[in-house]
């Protein structure tokens, strides 16, 4: 009963949408609005945004204590404004400017959609701390989360430049790394280094029908109780128009191997007739399918692999395009795969400082046996543990370590012939 049930839901999901192919519509900040923003501004809406049906509202306030700073918020109008931040890869921008009055508070930006969305992205910059000595004048720390007829969902959050390790990622947080690699990073221009703060958010094939973005700082000692100024800017927001049920895409990866990126994916939906091709960018907006890789057949259940034997040189994007019989178009979530490998190994500790023990995040390469190694300030081994890795993202919880003594420590993760390794500085307060 509940597989005619579901072939009877994309029968009448594909007749409803027809023949069309799925459109992907831009909210620009500079254009889309009628009158234009004016600074500041924290509230407007935007009709049929790009000529769709869907309207677009956003709001700004402050939850807690403190004000935004005039005259931002403001639109940094195809980033005509030098005093401004840009965010990579938008034309406009809008800047958030906030002086909170504690730790606790926080800016709450919320974006709602009149019909469904997915496919939604955006880009949020300059999530950073000012460096120097503790207590830091503000530690950036922004969450974004989003609401679909289902409920709750957790978007896919990743550094415009992985290597910088100027943000660290938490599930749906991002969070300014205060270790040896912070520091204020500058985002008043486009490219690298000025968008090492930046970080890009995915919602892929989710349905969506709000979004909220809170931004504060890390509630921490090493964090001043009255936290000074402090910016980020978010950038035009992609998003496609739910119009029927897609092919549903599972544990879609890829690692970069000799010379090579390895992909594979899974789909797990009832039976659907069409192809599935996987395409390619050097900068996540321009697309084409990647050379030697002919579409598949849509099945059910199925795992696939595939190979581009040629990948751009630094990062590529990834993404996979259900094209139906009926000839409309879906998209899977975006995957970026770099070629350096030290960009795609990466660890971090949190919370960093720590208490008897914490969370180490880790980012690796491949399924293999693994290295934990803890060294005190004097190089003295005081923890080694054994773990088995995963390709990609995973969290390892650290514990027993209350009688390690306090101060900084090193935390060291290694495959078992060391041939790949990654650290970072921890403390024990």
């Amino acid at each position: 009963m509940k597989r005619y049930f579901y072939s009877f839901c994309l029968s009448l999901a594909l007749f409803l949408a027809g023949s069309a192919t799925a459109q992907t519509y831009t909210m620009d900040w500079g254009s889309s609005f009628s009158p234009v923003l004016s600074a500041p501004t924290t509230g407007a809406t935007a009709l049929g945004v790009g000529g769709s049906i869907v309207n677009f509202t956003f709001s700004i306030a402050i939850s807690g204590s403190g004000s935004l700073q005039s005259p931002y918020p403001r639109v940094n109008n195809n980033n005509s404004n030098g005093a401004d931040f840009q965010v990579q890869g938008s034309t406009d921008a809008i800047e958030i400017d906030q002086d909170l009055g504690n730790k606790t508070s926080s800016s709450v930006t919320t974006f709602t959609f009149s019909s469904s969305v997915t496919n939604l992205t955006f880009s949020i910059a300059d999530i950073d701390f000012p460096g120097g000595g503790t207590p830091y004048d503000y530690q950036d720390q922004v969450t974004v989360t989003g609401v679909g007829p289902s409920g709750a969902l957790v978007p896919t959050l990743t550094e415009w430049n992985p290597a910088a390790s100027i943000v660290n990622i938490t599930g749906n947080t991002a969070t300014a790394n205060s270790g040896s690699g912070g520091g204020n990073v500058s985002s008043l221009a486009q490219g690298s280094p000025a968008q090492n703060g930046t970080v890009i958010v995915d919602f892929g094939s989710n349905i969506v029908t709000s979004v909220v973005i809170t931004y504060g700082n890390v509630n921490s000692a090493n964090v001043r109780n009255n936290p000074r100024l402090q910016a980020i800017a978010i950038g035009n927001i992609s998003f496609q128009r739910a119009i029927s049920l897609p092919l549903s895409f599972t544990a879609f990866s890829g690692t970069y191997q000799q010379n090579q990126v390895q992909l594979q994916w899974q789909t797990a939906a009832a039976p659907n007739t069409g192809t599935v091709a996987v395409e390619r960018s050097n900068n996540g907006r321009n697309w084409s399918a990647v050379p030697g890789i002919a579409p598949f057949t849509i099945d059910t259940r199925a795992t696939y692999k595939a190979v581009d034997a040629s990948p751009y040189s630094g990062t590529s994007f990834y993404r996979l395009k259900e094209t139906t019989s009926a000839g409309v178009v879906f998209y899977s979530r975006i995957i970026r795969i770099s070629s350096d490998l030290s960009a795609q190994i990466k660890v971090t500790a949190y919370p960093n400082p720590f208490s008897g023990g914490f969370n180490m995040a880790v980012n690796w390469t491949t399924n293999e046996a693994g290295l934990i190694q803890i060294y005190n300030g004097n190089g003295q081994l005081i923890k080694q543990q054994r773990v088995q890795l995963q390709s990609g993202y995973q969290v390892i919880p650290i514990s027993g370590l209350e009688g390690a003594g306090k101060g900084l420590m090193l935390l060291k993760l290694s495959n078992e012939d060391g041939s790949k390794s990654v650290q970072q500085r921890i403390a024990q307060q």
